[in-house]
């Protein structure tokens, strides 16, 4: 029975443990899931070799300074009850200097050790100095240090990804291009863009990237700004690489695609009346130069003298 009971109790402690393990790994689930969370914990990592001798050296620092205090406050008042509990032996000061670096406390310890060493009090600051206000702001320095270069690190891949990505969309969208261009005349045409999307192939890629095909025939109306019922390379990947996103990205795509077509027609239609404008002036130049003419002829079949050169002349002088 004893075996047995023994199998059943190292079963269920397996089966703890396990749990524990699973549980452990949804905390570093969750810790990459807060990326902020995360940032600052590789950060820390990062500056763990760099930590580990900051300890060292605080170490080092607590040690030599201990061993001033054991010598010169805790032997020289060993009856001292007080004394010899924080300064009493080394390890004992090590305690109580620890207890000061941490600034809890340090001043009441200090107060007392005062009334019987006066000049203890340079003691203390001296060392709170050294430790308190120089290395653990080293300390603190390299670990903000370590964490800014690992957020910069990690902004550096991600727009590393994100031109990887936009240069896969590019590559993908100039094939697309090509391949729907039947006739190969480095254009293409809408015929041409409805029949090529209508492939399951080119279908699917558009839903990848978040276009519906359904609207194959809405999206060439947007990219063909101008109305020339084609598009070139440019055009088809440029408006593309902008419409690939969210629906306010294509939305905002339209209004802008739409903006230009309407600009294009304003500057048309400007033209066109500038150029009405200008035939109606030369007409009613023509006609003023005709009455003129008429009048000349019919003031010398008269014999008046209209004299209507030298009047203005004069006027203008």
């Amino acid at each position: 029975e004893c075996p047995e009971r023994n199998t059943t109790e190292l079963g269920s402690f397996s089966v703890l443990r396990s749990l524990r393990l699973i549980r452990v790994i949804r905390v570093f689930r969750l810790l990459r899931v807060l990326g902020g969370l995360w940032k600052l914990v590789r950060g820390i990592l990062n500056a763990a070799y760099t930590l580990i001798w900051t300890w060292v050296l605080l170490a080092v620092v607590i040690y030599i300074f201990s061993i001033v205090s054991t010598r010169l406050i805790g032997h020289a008042y060993r009856g001292d009850a007080y004394i010899e509990e924080y300064f009493g032996t080394v390890f004992r000061s090590m305690l109580t200097l620890f207890q000061a670096t941490t600034t809890e406390g340090w001043a009441d310890i200090a107060r007392e050790v005062m009334k019987l060493q006066p000049w203890s009090a340079g003691f203390f600051i001296l060392y709170l100095h050294v430790t308190t206000f120089a290395i653990l702001n080293v300390m603190i320095a390299v670990i903000v240090e370590s964490t800014m270069d690992e957020a910069d690190q990690s902004k550096l891949k991600s727009a590393e990804k994100r031109l990887e990505d936009l240069r896969k969309a590019y590559e993908k969208i100039y094939k697309v291009f090509l391949d729907g261009d039947s006739d190969q005349d480095g254009v293409l045409t809408k015929e041409e863009f409805l029949q090529h999307i209508e492939q399951p192939k080119v279908s699917r890629y558009f839903e990848e990237i978040g276009i519906d095909p359904n609207e194959a025939e809405y999206l060439f109306t947007i990219l063909d700004y101008d109305g020339s019922g084609c598009l070139d390379a440019s055009e088809f990947v440029g408006g593309l690489l902008k419409v690939i996103g969210t629906a306010k990205a294509k939305d905002i795509m339209a209004v802008h695609c739409e903006l230009r077509r309407s600009e294009k027609e304003g500057r048309r239609q400007i033209s066109v009346l500038e150029q009405s404008i200008d035939r109606r002036i030369e007409l009613v130049e023509l006609g003023v130069d005709t009455l003129r003419d008429e009048v000349q002829a019919l003031a010398l079949a008269m014999g008046v003298s209209l004299g209507t050169h030298s009047q203005p002349q004069s006027f203008v002088k």
